[in-house]
């Protein structure tokens, strides 16, 4: 490892989270939009036909650790389906299996993470998903 520079295990050590620290944002970035899973199958989401979808804007999300926290709260909760959060422009995709919430539960779930965000469904609706 010398050939390198890589002289002790402490350098590679300092290497290896320097570099797991200069990608996280990234990570956590397509995380939040739902471009990467940490488990690609749950069991705990039973398959549906149809989904419920609530296009939330969200103003106050002001960093991608904001999205993952809300994006943790809406995952939490029963009968979400899947969820996105945008920090970009300050938005968010809950799909729920129907008939279980209205608007004002997806309103409050954001509230629930801080009080600093000021939630507004924007669009709701049922789709189908084929």
């Amino acid at each position: 490892m010398t050939k390198y520079g890589l002289n002790s295990k402490q350098t590679l050590v300092t290497l290896l989270i320097s570099l797991s620290l200069s990608t996280s944002p990234e990570l956590i970035s397509l995380y939040n939009q739902g471009k990467i899973t940490i488990s690609s199958f749950n069991l705990e989401k039973p398959l549906t036909e149809e989904v419920e979808i609530f296009i939330v804007q969200i103003n106050g999300i002001s960093c991608e650790g904001c999205a993952n926290r809300i994006k943790t709260q809406f995952d939490s909760k029963p009968f979400v389906v899947d969820s996105k959060v945008y920090f970009n422009n300050q938005s968010a995709i809950v799909s729920v299996i129907p008939g279980n919430y209205k608007p004002v539960d997806i309103e409050t779930w954001v509230k629930m993470v801080d009080f600093k965000y000021e939630p507004k469904v924007i669009q709701h609706y049922i789709e189908n998903k084929h």
